[in-house]
């Protein structure tokens, strides 16, 4: 396309020469016959070998074993011109050797032509400039041609380069194809770099995708899209109102004078806030001059109960997807981030860790100089966890003056109102005649489309007075009217005994008794579906639904996969069933289900659908078993599942598809090739390898509904140790696939199956309830693995959960497995990594230590071997509980007063003292010094191999308190020393240089270190040692308590000038410490 852009601006003789080629044939032919001579005569020969290191690079762009007979002379097409202008090229530099340099330098720009194609995409503009000055490279060649063919007039092409212009023009031509050539090169660079810049991009806004994405944003972004279909008129009040104005007014403000300004929307359920607030979002983004930007950054959520889009990091994630999206160069921090909170926490998967993602996303919500809005419907669906972590956001980037607009709605809620900031704009939602007719008239329009108008307006008309602005009544009314076989006299007769909008419980059962028809059977496929989709951890499809309601309908009747396809509730059927009920985005199977409004799920955690018509209340105890009952019904679907015999038997995870799957997770090309920015959206689909609809959410939510399920609701001991078997495929399955619920590569959650059996499995997802009914049933040591009560007991530390802790050191059957030296030293040590100021919690681990202490003096004689050991790792760790425990025993058991002084443990030199002043543990040094249960004078005295005594330990800590306690009981070990006759002093000062002032001062002034003693020769005083560390407050403490100065400085005998011994090549260092010696001593020597 280029050499043909280039050819167009040629004339028409031009254009004509060019096809018919007979003078680039002639030319060839006298070459040729050159060629054909002997060596010495032929100027081709000579014009190769004087550009040989040239062509060697071209690597055989002209055949050099048979130079020209195989080359077609044709020059009208780009591959054709560029090789007719080598050849003559080479031609004229075996004439010339003049030209040799020029045609050496267009030679080498050959190549570069060649290059092209690798950046170029044939779907681009030719006009842009990559291509046009490739364009002008083939204009550049095809004037070279021209005027070689010129030459060819005089009748020989050798004598006619001799005289004629060519040998004027061809600098310039030389010249311009260079600059050309040189241009296009850096171009290509440039494209080069672009598209491999492209590459990384694509891979890392994939990576963060994959990060991100929470599984609901696709649902949001479709729900957002159902609010578009509203009727405005009756949401553009909102923007009449002052304080809206007023807020978008603050909107507008100077970025400089930018912090974040808050307005919410308050109002009753069912009032139409989600609508209102998708109205916001689109009058924010169609109203650009609001935020003085062509396009305003408007992010947006809906909060749903549905136990996924209501959880903070879902919100969280939602956001952070929505700026990176639009701010792209902030991936490369999204992903430093991510890495390093990685290594932090092996344990927590950075984007699900709720505090991680919060300060990250305050932290880049800081960086704008721009508006941003915040969009956040329905707060008050999130439970009070969530939405107090929210609320936390919110005062956390208004602390930062970020310059964030938020919208919220909600329910009226007194804590949300005063938690956000002062200055906040608070609007509520009104209900007037005009606005309910006008909803009225949109819902009538949608659901009875097909009645007459004189109908349409009869309902209109009714029920505009009757809504006294509930949305949610107009719309579940019209449903109840909507449905088949009603005349007009009913639907007025309908209409007139419709409950009011207050009363909206009474609507659902009417409602539910016309959709059940009088049929059991359908009232309770309804009755199911609902109650599984007011507990469901997550929006559910279709498909999945009907999983679940044939398993809780036909559940005795299901062994099998098979069973379950041949009993399966038809999902067409069952939607049709609850249609009134349900508002669903997509279609077939896969079409996602979501109750139709909060309030009806709340009724339906509160009473059964054949008490939804009772005037009864039902209190919070009530309502909590109901709820409970509700997931144990769901979790019993969820464990007959993952238990149906021939899913048992199939492997979802081969070894070789694990490993496969893990190489692509850690392969930071993975999951994209160059040609693809699309992200896979799954790595693997357990219904196309046979394990059915309902696997992926059994697998994953399982383990919310056992926590959510009360003492009198907990599910069969025997099911949850059947899919949690050490080494079954069924714990592999549902494990491997708990880790991604995303079905990607790239595990969302760090867990390892191998470290999992009943046990772990019970402590880690059980609740407490479960746990200890677990632990009652009793331990199968052919079940678990023997490191698995230590494992079970270290991740519920790791989390806090000192109520798990406790219930399993207290049972008896595996207390005992939690017994012993070696394993309480290991309990210590996650004790002191995961443990907690809270005086709380630290009265459960007290009570927890003394279960294993007491349990381990019962049951294990051998235990009284370990005695010291488990005193030095308790000192180490600074366990003061079990320091205490230890010596209040041992005032009772003589056998263990003597153990614990015994001096045996191996894992260090030192003991008890010395471990606890090595590491710093002041309270246990201050409690063993200071206990009146045993003599601790052996492990004060104690000395190591080495010679180094509890001094020497201490200075490692440099915790002065812990000095000034070895003073008070142990004076005389201030100055001893060690086989290498390092003191205390000497070892703080050498080995602490820069944070031993405080430490220095209490040895000396306190300890009465001595100053000057230094049994290894002046080198190793304690004062010449602080001048070579550059500390000068411990060499002014030195010297102000004694130090001889003479040992650090020399005197010259001629001048009388001083020097220190120890050069420090620091003149002013120097210099400030010869001052001071001359202060402390008098000595006007030490000031010249």
């Amino acid at each position: 396309a280029a050499f043909s852009q280039a050819c167009s601006s040629l004339d028409e003789d031009q254009k004509i020469r060019l096809e018919k080629n007979q003078g680039l044939q002639d030319l060839f032919e006298q070459l040729n016959s050159s060629n054909e001579k002997s060596k010495e005569e032929s100027m081709f020969r000579r014009g190769v070998q004087r550009l040989q290191p040239t062509l060697e690079v071209l690597a055989g762009g002209v055949s050099l074993a048979s130079p020209l007979a195989s080359l077609d002379p044709i020059a009208n097409n780009a591959f054709g011109i560029i090789q007719s202008v080598m050849t003559i090229a080479i031609g004229i530099c075996g004439a010339e050797e003049q030209f040799q340099e020029r045609i050496q330098a267009m030679l080498e720009g050959i190549p570069i032509i060649e290059r092209f194609d690798d950046v170029w995409d044939s779907t681009r503009s030719p006009g842009s400039l990559i291509f046009q000055v490739l364009v002008s490279i083939y204009k550049d060649l095809l004037e070279f041609y021209f005027e070689a063919m010129e030459v060819l007039k005089t009748g020989s092409f050798f004598l006619g380069l001799q005289k004629s212009r060519f040998r004027q023009k061809l600098p310039a031509i030389v010249s311009s194809f260079t600059g050309n050539t040189e241009k296009l090169d850096k171009l290509i660079n440039l494209e080069s770099l672009a598209l491999i810049q492209k590459i990384d991009n694509d891979q890392s806004s994939i990576k963060v995708r994959m990060l991100l994405d929470s599984g609901s944003q696709s649902k949001e972004v479709e729900y957002y899209n159902s609010l578009k279909q509203r009727a405005d008129g009756a949401c553009t009040w909102i923007t009449s109102t002052i304080d809206f104005r007023e807020w978008l007014k603050e909107s507008g403000d100077a970025p400089s004078s930018a912090s974040s300004k808050f307005c919410i929307l308050f109002g009753d359920m069912g009032s139409g806030k989600s609508v209102t607030t998708g109205f916001v979002v689109d009058f924010l983004m169609s109203h650009p001059a609001l935020s003085g930007s062509l396009k305003p950054f408007v992010c947006v959520y809906y909060c749903k109960n549905d136990n996924e889009t209501n959880k903070a990091r879902n919100i969280y994630r939602s956001i952070l997807w929505q700026i990176l999206t639009r701010m792209r160069q902030l991936k490369a921090l999204f992903m430093a981030w991510y890495k390093e909170a990685q290594t932090k926490s092996s344990l927590v998967e950075p984007t699900l860790d709720d505090n991680a993602l919060r300060d990250f996303l305050v932290s880049v919500l800081r960086r704008f100089s721009r508006r941003v809005y915040l969009v956040l419907d329905g707060v008050d669906e999130c439970d009070y966890d969530n939405r107090d972590h929210i609320l936390g956001f919110f005062e956390k980037f208004h602390q930062h003056g970020a310059p964030v607009n938020v919208f919220l709605s909600s329910r009226y809620d007194e804590t949300i109102k005063e938690r956000l900031p002062a200055g906040r704009r608070i609007l509520r939602m009104k209900a007037s005649l005009d606005q309910d007719h006008m909803i009225a008239t949109f819902q009538v329009n949608s659901l009875l489309s097909r009645q007459p108008d004189e109908i349409k307006e009869l309902v209109i008309e009714a029920l505009a007075v009757k809504a006294e602005g509930s949305a949610l009544w107009l719309r579940m009314v019209l449903e109840y009217l909507r449905r088949p076989h009603r005349s007009v006299a009913e639907m007025k007769r309908d209409l007139q005994r419709m409950p009011s909008p207050k009363s909206l419980a009474k609507l659902y059962y009417k409602l539910f008794e016309t959709a059940a028809c009088g049929n059991s059977e359908y009232a309770a496929k309804i009755e199911c579906a609902l109650e599984t989709l007011a507990v469901a951890g997550r929006l559910l499809t279709l498909d999945e639904l009907a999983c679940a309601v044939t398993l809780r309908i036909e559940g005795k009747n299901i062994t099998s996969h098979s069973d379950l396809e041949e009993y399966m509730v038809g999902p067409a059927g069952l939607l049709e069933l609850i249609s009134p009920f349900v508002s669903v985005v997509g279609s077939s199977g896969s079409a996602i289900v979501r109750i139709v409004h909060q309030s009806l799920k709340e009724i339906m955690v509160k009473y059964s659908p054949a008490n939804w018509g009772s005037d009864d209340n039902v209190n919070s105890e009530r309502q909590k078993e109901r709820e409970s009952r509700l997931h144990s019904s769901l979790l019993e679907c969820c464990t007959r599942y993952l238990l149906l015999s021939d899913l048992q038997e199939k492997e979802l995870f081969p070894e070789e598809k694990l490993e496969a799957m893990e190489e692509q997770a850690n392969d930071p090309q993975s999951p994209i090739s160059p040609a693809s920015v699309q992200p896979k959206t799954r790595d693997f689909d357990p219904e196309s390898a046979g394990f059915g609809k309902f696997f992926t959410y059994a697998a994953c939510y399982w383990t919310e509904h056992i926590k959510a399920c009360s003492q009198d609701a907990l599910p069969d001991v025997r099911d949850i140790s059947k899919i949690s078997r050490d080494g079954s495929k069924t714990l592999r399955n549902w494990m491997e696939t708990y880790k991604r619920p995303s079905l990607n590569s790239t595990p969302q959650r760090n867990l390892d199956v191998e470290d999992f059996d009943e046990l772990v499995v019970a402590s880690y997802f059980g609740s407490h309830a479960f746990l200890a009914k677990y632990l009652q049933n009793g331990i199968k040591d052919s079940y678990i693995r023997e490191e698995s009560p230590v494992k079970a007991l270290k991740w519920a530390m790791q989390s806090g959960d000192l109520t798990a802790v406790e219930i399993m050191v207290q049972d008896e059957s595996l207390g005992k497995k939690l017994r012993g030296g070696l394993l309480l030293c290991k309990i210590m040590g996650i004790w002191r990594t995961f443990s907690t100021p809270e005086k709380e919690a630290q009265e459960k681990w007290k009570k927890v230590f003394e279960i294993l202490v007491r349990g381990c003096l019962k049951d294990s004689v051998s235990f009284y071997e370990w005695a010291n050991t488990v005193l030095c790792s308790a000192a180490r760790h600074g366990c003061l509980p079990v320091v205490k425990i230890l010596f209040e025993k041992a005032s009772e058991d003589s056998d263990l007063a003597k153990a614990l002084m015994a001096e045996t443990q191996e894992d260090s030199p030192y003991q008890s003292i010395g471990e606890a002043a090595f590491w710093g543990r002041a309270d246990v040094v201050e409690y063993l010094l200071t206990q009146n249960h045993l003599d601790i004078t052996p492990h004060l005295h104690h000395r190591t191999n080495s010679g180094k005594n509890v001094y020497h330990c201490a200075v490692n800590a440099v915790n002065p308190a812990i000095l000034r306690i070895l003073i008070e009981k142990f004076p005389s070990g201030v100055n001893e020393q060690t086989e290498s006759e390092d003191t205390p002093l000497v070892t703080l000062i050498f080995g602490r240089p820069m944070y031993v002032v405080e430490g220095v001062r209490v040895l000396v002034e306190i300890g009465g270190a001595d100053v000057n003693l230094s049994p290894g020769g002046e080198w190793f005083s304690p004062l010449r040692t602080a001048i070579r560390g550059k500390n000068f407050e411990v060499c002014r403490i030195l010297v102000s308590n004694g130090a001889h100065v003479g040992e650090a400085i020399n005197i010259d005998e001629s001048s009388g000038r001083v020097s220190l011994k120890d050069d420090m090549e620091d003149p002013e260092f120097s210099a400030k410490i010869l001052k001071e010696f001359a202060s402390a001593s008098g000595s006007e020597a030490c000031k010249r």
